[in-house]
């Protein structure tokens, strides 16, 4: 349809008329979000282009084949990174620069903001320092950086450890499970891949030693040095550092997060995540193992085990997940066994009640929008409803609704990401067909200034996200308040009291 201006100069001047063609504006926003998708999947299209024939159709069904997971990554600080820690607190900094224990180690005092408004220390770029399968061995493959900075939207924040007498603090990030006791160490991110698929990412964060590499990098480590060569897994960074076991004796420990990815199209989030769970406990094993004589001052030399050329743990749990076969839509009765002796895990992949049993597609075709929809809505709506009132949520619905431009703040990743992702439930039948990040990285904030419709996460509202976005509608989830405004007016669906009611 076309709309005739009449606030033209032409038009003032009696001339030709000028028409507003809506269609026009819409083709080039979709062109801009088109050039705009994160290319991070493999693209059939590529391998279509040096096949031909039958060979070009099997490759391309392959790449449509559904896997558990598309790539295992492990992000954060390189341990040879230099970097400022910050302490707990003003009395802590001073009392370590004054005490002479912590000479080598660059110390911050913390800044006083508010944990939704920035971080208490400097934040550094973090990097991917693992990754399975080789990348070699698969072509073309995702952009790796881009997934360190959705793992780290703002950057990795190193900290300071005291080694007090009791040891408590070092006990708890080496024996501890902080991953399982709050939201904020668990969270998903998604992404669209080059075709317009959702690509979901299961985080956790760990707190660990930063001169101390992850177990199973060490793994790998010691078998290339042992004249075998690691198969099916690189290392990506880490050949500069050459003790792998650092002493824990030292009185000021540097320690920082490191963020254990799982790439994944099925949204099997409470699969990959008991996964996540075992691979990170036979990694604290090993890692007690190695740190067994640090930990315990009566513990002779011989007690401490350093990596040795054996299979380890995590990968071995981490190959057999990769070569499990995905479950047909309707088939629940299949468990993955991670290791021996140790409780299965449910494969469970059931269907959605609102598709028939005859569209069920089969293991080669992408997820739908149903099957993303069951399985987002048993966690993501509870974590919605937890954030936020009644009201705040049909505010919420309302201004995705009419496609407006939304920001969501929380410091919270794991409450951040649920209450983005509990849109995609909440709009059924509906799909949003534009720009959707639940977590927005920090360099990428140039995207609130896009020209379409948009749900964006962010994790911390600083003065300059604060002014550039004060024209948006602002959902402030820590402290459950919404600014939902348009021109001025406020929004309101129709028959708003009856629908609350």
């Amino acid at each position: 349809m076309l709309f005739r201006s009449e606030a033209t100069p032409e038009n003032e001047r009696g001339s030709s008329s000028s028409w507003f063609n809506p269609e026009q504006f819409t083709v080039e926003k979709r062109r801009w979000l088109r050039d705009q998708r994160l290319s991070v999947d493999f693209d059939a299209a590529t391998a279509r282009l040096n096949l031909s024939g039958d060979k070009a159709d099997e490759a391309c069904a392959a790449m449509r084949e559904l896997r558990t997971f598309e790539s295992f990554l492990v992000c954060g600080l390189e341990p040879d990174a230099e970097v400022n820690v910050v302490a707990d607190s003003v009395a802590a900094a001073r009392e370590a620069r004054l005490s002479g224990a912590a000479a080598d180690v660059a110390i911050t005092d913390p800044r006083k903001l508010r944990a939704y408004r920035g971080t208490a220390g400097n934040t550094y770029k973090a990097s991917v320092l693992f990754q399975y399968p080789n990348a070699s061995e698969e072509e073309p493959t995702f952009a790796v950086d881009e997934v360190a900075a959705f793992c780290f939207p703002h950057g990795v924040e190193p900290r300071l450890l005291e080694r007090t007498p009791s040891m408590s603090k070092l006990q708890e990030i080496m024996y501890g499970t902080t991953f399982t006791d709050g939201d904020d160490h668990v969270f998903v991110f998604q992404v669209q891949t080059s075709d317009n698929t959702p690509m979901y990412g299961v985080c956790v964060y760990v707190t660990e030693v930063l001169k101390q590499t992850p177990p199973m990098i060490q793994h790998l480590r010691t078998r290339a040095d042992g004249g075998s060569a690691p198969t099916e897994i690189e290392t990506l960074s880490l050949a500069n550092n050459k003790s792998p076991v650092p002493s824990l004796k030292n009185r000021y420990i540097q320690v920082a997060p490191r963020c254990y990815c799982m790439l994944s199209k099925l949204p099997l989030f409470q699969t990959h995540f008991e996964v996540l769970s075992h691979i990170l406990g036979m990694e604290r094993v090993e890692r007690i193992n190695q740190n067994m004589q640090d930990l315990m001052p009566d513990a002779s030399p011989s007690d401490a085990q350093v990596p040795t050329a054996q299979s380890n743990e995590a990968l071995n749990t981490l190959r057999k997940y990769l070569e499990c076969k995905v479950p047909d839509i309707g088939e629940t009765d299949r468990d993955f066994i991670p290791s021996d002796g140790v409780k299965p895990i449910r494969l469970a992949r059931p269907a959605p009640l609102e598709m028939p049993a005859a569209a069920y597609p089969s293991s080669l075709m992408r997820v739908s929008a149903e099957e993303e929809a069951f399985h987002l809505q048993g966690w993501s709506i509870v974590s919605l409803c937890c954030s936020l009132s009644l009201d705040n949520i049909i505010s919420l619905l309302t201004a995705v609704l009419l496609e407006k431009q939304v920001v969501v703040f929380s410091n919270n990743l794991g409450e951040l990401s649920a209450v983005s992702l509990a849109l995609i439930p909440l709009l059924r039948p509906f799909r949003w067909q534009s720009l959707f990040l639940p977590i927005l990285p920090q360099h990428m904030v140039d995207f609130l200034d896009a020209p379409v419709p948009f749900v964006c996460g962010v994790q911390h509202k600083t003065s300059e996200l604060r002014a550039r976005t004060s024209h948006l509608c602002r959902v402030n989830v820590y402290k459950d308040d919404i600014k939902l405004q348009w021109e001025g007016k406020a929004l309101r669906l129709p028959n708003i009291k009856e629908l609350v009611r």
